[in-house]
């Protein structure tokens, strides 16, 4: 049996979240303050714990990997974060049988267990890949502009612009399809194991690869551009311009999704019009994430000794799993551009408390 064969996303930019299906009646509710509160939850609570969990995480592994050596450091922790990335990738499906969903209590240990290595494996392969870069070519705004070229158009290309997404604009909540289910870029089948694991090295080694280059560039360009000479007053101003911006995103979805609905029968038109819209979005996290890093490393990490860390990574996680969005902590499957349907494809699947289709039903009723 393939398990990628009962996956279909249909939660926007880049879910693993379950839809909810409710009687059409329900639709019709009336969701606004819902809808607020999650996107408010997503923006400050959400983000935060992700925040907080990615930059004690790499700062563990800063202490532990070769730190008095960055050649060997960097490396490692490339090289060992894909490796890793890679074993729980195609062990998925072996994972998916063992592991029964019968016994409840042993299935949640495990499936939060597979979260918290894949989230730790994504963040030992993005400090590698980033450190290589500045340790090859340094972190001036030409390197940076270089490497978002270098990252972002062969992401283009290869239709996976909406791997760059984070939170706040997109999020999900846990359940049986965020564990143990990774689908690679060529969606290969478990049955056809040579390629299936290429699916998977591809998958890490390219995409994922580009996506952390791309990050990395905005992330240096907006560390040269905005008061480099004062990284406090630089924080604040970077998590600033990128919550402005993702504000101005979530107030764009609506008018993109009708132009992205009226654009069906031209699959040119509607990709463009949703490849605009992700890249927008996409980089209005990315800023976010670098003014919020450099937050969180200034006021949480630097200073505070390594048992503290221990403690700030599993609490986040842990807090993370009892609200149910540990899967957001990182997402390991590729998403493919253009392969959502009824303007599914600009919509931020922001749905903890409200029913994520409400106001999309709601629109295409008007």
């Amino acid at each position: 049996m393939d398990v990628n064969s009962n996956i279909k996303k249909e939660d926007g930019l880049g879910s693993n979240a379950d839809v909810l299906t409710l009687p059409k009646t329900r639709y019709r509710t009336n969701n606004n303050l819902l809808y607020g509160i999650d996107v408010l939850l997503n923006c400050t609570v959400f983000t935060g714990l992700n925040m907080l969990f990615w930059t004690v995480t790499t700062a563990l592994f800063d202490y532990y990997i070769y730190p008095t050596d960055t050649y060997l450091s960097n490396w490692s922790s490339t090289i060992g974060g894909a490796t890793c990335m890679l074993i729980l990738s195609v062990s998925q499906e072996s994972l998916l049988y063992r592991i029964s969903r019968d016994n409840a209590r042993v299935y949640l240990i495990a499936s939060r267990l597979y979260g918290y290595l894949t989230a730790c494996s994504g963040i030992l392969f993005t400090r590698g890949v980033t450190n290589i870069y500045d340790m090859y070519d340094g972190t001036s705004s030409e390197s940076a502009i270089y490497s978002i070229l270098i990252g972002y158009i062969p992401l283009l290309l290869l239709g996976c612009t909406r791997n760059l997404v984070a939170p706040p604009v997109c999020s999900g909540q846990d359940s049986e399809k965020s564990y143990f289910v990774v689908e690679g870029y060529f969606r290969s089948s478990t049955r056809q194991k040579f390629n299936f694991l290429l699916d998977h090295i591809f998958s890490i080694v390219v995409v994922d690869a580009l996506v952390v280059i791309t990050w990395r560039g905005i992330s240096n360009l907006a560390a040269n551009q905005i008061s480099p000479e004062d990284p406090k007053l630089a924080a604040f101003t970077i998590c600033y311009y990128g919550y402005l911006v993702i504000l101005l995103c979530f107030a764009l979805q609506y008018p993109f999704f009708h132009i992205s609905t009226s654009s069906q029968e031209r699959h040119l038109t509607k990709l463009i019009t949703e490849d605009v819209f992700v890249t927008m979005s996409a980089f209005a996290s990315i800023f976010l994430w670098k003014g919020l890093w450099e937050v969180f490393n200034i006021y949480i990490v630097q200073g505070n000794d390594v048992s503290v860390l221990w403690g700030l990574n599993i609490g986040a996680y842990l807090l993370a799993a009892v609200l149910n969005i540990s899967c957001g902590l990182f997402e390991p499957s590729v998403d493919r551009d253009g392969s959502y349907e009824n303007g599914d494809g600009v919509l931020f699947p922001i749905h903890y408390l409200s029913c994520p289709h409400n106001k999309v039903e709601k629109l295409k009723e008007e």
